[in-house]
């Protein structure tokens, strides 16, 4: 049902566009929403590796739904460049937050000298703390000595303050786990308004990074809220205040903007309206006014116009 919709849906829109020429025929055709670059006829669905694969968002192990079909390519990309930095940065913070007992794998560094174990978080509020424990396997006894004649120099009448520094082993892209909630956002937008809405000219830039993620930035279009509840799922349309009207899609702790459907702003512009010259959007501050949609349970192509047999 997905596909057929789908690829009618498409049809009936690049005809409105009087670009149906476009397919190589008048059979059903279905693009990938993500790049666009190949159509798919129904039978793909029948093949043992299908070349349509069913698309979560948010991320399925945040507790994403099926909402869309996408092409292969773009799902296992973004799992593999996007939705695993998402995670891992999603752990870090639970993990510093005190929120999981697991420790992290981390270096651990005193007037020059770094040593490698495992950091633990532990109790909560005022009584909060942490704790380095070496694993002698990942360190020289050299290194173990100087660490603990630093340490020394530390403690008792006269010593200085100790500064330390502690850097997570496991690599972490934030940049790339922004793109990770953006990416999930516009999957929901599609869902929800279908075709019409992700083929406005503000979007190529965000398809173009979704393949190629080495080439042009994204502007800031995510925020971030702490406190909120990770199932908490909502699709806004923001009116007021006028410069920041926007797609509003949220997701647990993770706020999108989108633009609106046929908003003449590019991304950059948009996402100034809501960021200004800070450096980093955290929770939104101020009145929003707009109305709530449901939250999509699959494609939906409420802005497409309606198919001819």
């Amino acid at each position: 049902m997905w596909f057929t919709n789908g690829a009618r849906a498409l049809r009936a829109e690049f005809r409105v566009r009087g670009i149906e020429g476009q397919l190589p025929s008048d059979e059903d055709w279905y693009a990938c929403p993500l790049c666009l670059n190949v159509v798919f006829k129904i039978e793909v669905l029948d093949e043992p590796d299908p070349a349509l694969t069913v698309e979560h968002a948010p991320p399925k192990w945040s507790g994403g739904t099926e909402l869309a079909l996408t092409c292969k390519r773009c799902n296992n990309e973004a799992g593999r460049l996007f939705d695993a930095e998402a995670q891992k940065l999603q752990r870090m913070r639970g993990f510093v937050a005190g929120q999981t007992g697991e420790p992290v794998r981390a270096a651990f560094t005193v007037d020059g000298v770094t040593i490698y174990g495992d950091w633990h978080m532990t109790g909560t509020g005022d009584a909060a703390g942490m704790y380095m424990a070496g694993v002698p396997k990942a360190n020289n006894q050299a290194d173990l000595d100087r660490m603990v004649e630093a340490l020394d120099r530390h403690v008792g009448t006269g010593a200085t303050g100790l500064s330390f520094q502690i850097t997570p082993r496991t690599p972490l892209f934030p940049d790339r786990a922004r793109v990770s909630w953006i990416r999930a956002a516009y999957i929901v937008a599609f869902a929800r308004f279908g075709w019409r809405y992700i083929l406005q000219p503000a979007l190529q830039p965000m398809r173009e990074h979704f393949l190629d993620p080495t080439g042009m930035e994204l502007p800031i279009l995510s925020m971030t809220d702490p406190d909120a509840d990770p199932a908490r799922r909502e699709f806004w349309i923001i009116r007021e205040p006028f410069d920041r009207r926007s797609v509003f899609v949220v997701m647990g702790q993770q706020t999108v903007i989108l633009p609106l459907p046929r908003d003449p702003r590019s991304l950059e512009e948009l996402s100034r309206s809501w960021v200004g010259d800070h450096d980093l959007a955290q929770r939104a501050t101020g009145t929003l006014t707009g109305t709530q949609f449901p939250w999509p349970e699959g494609p939906c192509h409420s802005l497409d116009p309606t198919p001819t047999s």
